[in-house]
């Protein structure tokens, strides 16, 4: 997940993907993933899945990975054994700037908001606002990952024509040289320390919009150069991509339906927070038995 990509797929598969927090799994062979922005994680239908997947592939190679998170003081499945404490869980519909928020994907946060408010929890308006400095931070960071495993692939020759023009797009401008991926990764770093101070400082948990709107048909990106098809994907990722910058966990949960697509809310925590997002997530799926819900067969767009 560099930008959304256990997320992302999780929104629009109607099941549960949580991005762990930066350094919490290995990256070796590599030092990191996608310049500071790439986390491993599953995506399972269970939470408990994902506790018990976390908690095998947890941890650092030591000599090899740059970044670490700190140990937790259970087990992610430890802690499935225990209910959370009555939570401030902040709802941000605010979108990242050019982002367009279309009804469905609002009206998932607000129903998991309200399943949050009847499990006990103190559900309240905590809108904020997307730096957009920090979009132009990971920008470098994005073309170095793209520019590092185009670079390592078996036949790079066997690459589309769009890759091999982001390669040379980053090489072009400057953008993937070490120096640029360094400023990035700082200025994310930075920014980061801002925004959790101006989320978390009043609330335990942040939900908000995981996708902008749901599964769209195949083939958007097709006959798109680079650039075009970029810009486009971007938008999808206006939610999730943010968290990777600054390296929070984050957790797209199952929130129902529409025209038989599913919808999906993002709850994303504070630094060290994977046993509280799956404490959550578990209970929203005990209180709506996602695991039990399939989109019907056969949708046309």
């Amino acid at each position: 997940d560099g930008g959304g990509s256990i997320r992302l797929p999780a929104a629009w598969c109607g099941i549960f993907g949580l991005k762990p927090q930066r350094g919490r799994v290995s990256a070796a062979p590599n030092a990191s993933l996608w310049g500071a922005l790439g986390t491993i994680g599953p995506l399972t239908r269970y939470v408990e899945d994902t506790a018990l997947i976390l908690d095998c592939v947890s941890g650092v190679t030591e000599g090899v990975d740059k970044h670490s998170a700190p140990e937790w003081n259970m087990t992610l499945t430890e802690a499935l054994e225990h209910s959370p404490e009555r939570l401030r869980i902040g709802v941000s519909t605010a979108a990242p700037l050019g982002t367009v928020l279309k009804n469905p994907a609002r009206r998932a946060v607000e129903a998991t908001a309200t399943a949050l408010k009847a499990l006990g929890h103190d559900v309240f308006e905590h809108d904020f606002s997307y730096p957009p400095t920090l979009a132009l931070s990971f920008v470098p960071q994005y073309l170095n990952g793209f520019s590092e495993e185009a670079h390592a692939a078996e036949h790079p020759d066997l690459l589309e024509r769009r890759t091999r023009c982001g390669v040379r797009l980053g090489k072009w401008t400057g953008l993937t040289s070490p120096q640029m991926v360094r400023k990035a990764e700082a200025k994310s770093a930075q920014i980061g320390q801002k925004l959790m101070r101006e989320v978390f400082s009043d609330v335990d948990l942040l939900l908000t919009p995981t996708v902008p709107h749901p599964a769209v048909p195949i083939g958007q990106l097709d006959a798109h150069g680079f650039l075009p098809a970029a810009l486009k994907a971007s938008g999808v990722a206006s939610f999730t991509s943010p968290w990777n910058a600054v390296g929070n966990p984050a957790a797209a949960v199952p929130s129902g339906f529409h025209d038989g697509l599913p919808l999906s809310a993002q709850l994303v925590g504070p630094f060290n927070s994977e046993p509280l997002l799956c404490q959550v997530a578990r209970q929203l799926q005990d209180a709506t038995a996602w695991p039990a819900h399939v989109p019907p067969q056969g949708l046309e767009p």
